[in-house]
């Protein structure tokens, strides 16, 4: 289905989920030809690290421990025994040292090594790649294995870096196929996961960024227990909520190659019974009044198949709608069919679901 999704939709989708729509570095990008996803990555990747050398790598403080001539920092005289440098007048020293070499600039220069070695990525993003690699020759190589991204940070007001490090990880994570000799290899963007992430993760952003007044949030809903203890059942985490005129809409992103399930014994189709089990218990157990004010969307990724899910109906008060959002037109296109899925929780004088979704 990826390859029904035009790659400037994808930079579109890339640009809202990581906040590079008003970014400097990544101007004009939305213009350019590219190949494929993956050479979109590296493109990206070569503007914002290009951007990220001009004005100065992201630096800290990194703590190095060293056998010195010349003591600097602590001296540790327990390593300096145990190491039986003291005869040799060497002292063993613990300093922070204020270092280029962070987890931030690794896992850019990580990304970089692999897109540049990647055959998904044209000649001339390679070439972009490998006359910014020399500019990182002060930041040590890591495998994708020492990573750990909770260590991975960048100054808070440094918002280009911290759009790449998503990026970043969301190539090193989803991207990376390992092949029957242990080695490594970049990929092309695929069905499943990868997009699912970058989907659900899109719409998100998308309504944070044009609704902010529907407060758009994940959020985690509370079972609606009325006896009885609860510490066995699962938590139920939504995609995404949406406030406004007195109602709620709970939206789940759902990124499949086939949106639909053949019926048991029929030749007809259904949508994912665990799909719609799923939306119609998020709804009931946040409208815990049962006003009616709550509904629920299955917003499915359109794919080529000839029945794709457009329904809409009320189960015991409650509003479950399932329908398709289209990536493959026009991302114009694509913006107008969320607005209008919004558009009914700001106008306060339509009451009913059944006219808003």
């Amino acid at each position: 289905m990826t390859d029904a999704i035009p790659i400037r939709n994808i930079y579109y989708m890339l640009a809202y989920a990581y906040h590079c729509l008003d970014q400097r570095d990544f101007s004009g990008l939305d213009a350019e030809p590219f190949d494929n996803a993956c050479d979109l990555f590296a493109a990206i990747l070569a503007r914002g690290l290009s951007g990220q050398i001009r004005r100065g790598l992201e630096r800290s403080y990194v703590p190095r421990r060293e056998t010195l001539s010349s003591p600097r920092g602590r001296i540790d005289i327990s390593a300096s025994i145990k190491e039986q440098s003291l005869s040799r007048l060497r002292l063993h020293c613990r300093y922070d040292e204020y270092s280029e070499d962070i987890p931030a600039n690794q896992v850019m220069k990580l990304t970089a090594r692999y897109l540049y070695r990647s055959s998904q990525v044209s000649q001339r993003r390679r070439d972009d790649l490998k006359r910014l690699l020399p500019f990182l020759s002060g930041v040590r190589d890591v495998s994708p294995s020492d990573v750990r991204w909770d260590q991975v940070k960048c100054r808070p007001d440094n918002r280009p870096c911290r759009s790449l490090i998503g990026i970043c990880r969301l190539v090193m994570e989803h991207l990376l196929l390992t092949k029957p000799d242990g080695s490594r290899e970049i990929y092309g963007y695929m069905d499943g996961q990868p997009m699912h992430l970058l989907y659900e993760k899109f719409i998100l952003e998308y309504y944070r960024r044009h609704f902010p007044d529907l407060s758009p949030n994940p959020e985690t809903i509370r079972w609606n227990v009325t006896a009885g203890g609860s510490i066995h059942l699962p938590r139920m985490y939504t995609d995404l909520v949406l406030r406004g005129a007195g109602k709620t809409l709970i939206i789940d992103a759902k990124y499949y190659s086939h949106s639909m399930q053949p019926r048991r014994n029929s030749d007809s189709l259904a949508l994912h019974s665990g799909n719609l089990y799923q939306i119609y218990a998020y709804a009931k157990n946040l409208d815990r009044n049962r006003t009616g004010s709550v509904a629920g969307l299955l917003l499915y990724a359109r794919t080529r198949e000839a029945v794709v899910p457009d329904d809409l109906c009320e189960i015991d008060g409650t509003v479950i709608a399932a329908k398709t959002l289209d990536l493959s037109l026009p991302f114009p296109e694509i913006a107008a069919q969320l607005d209008r899925i919004a558009q009914p929780l700001l106008d306060k004088s339509m009451v009913s679901w059944n006219t808003a979704i």
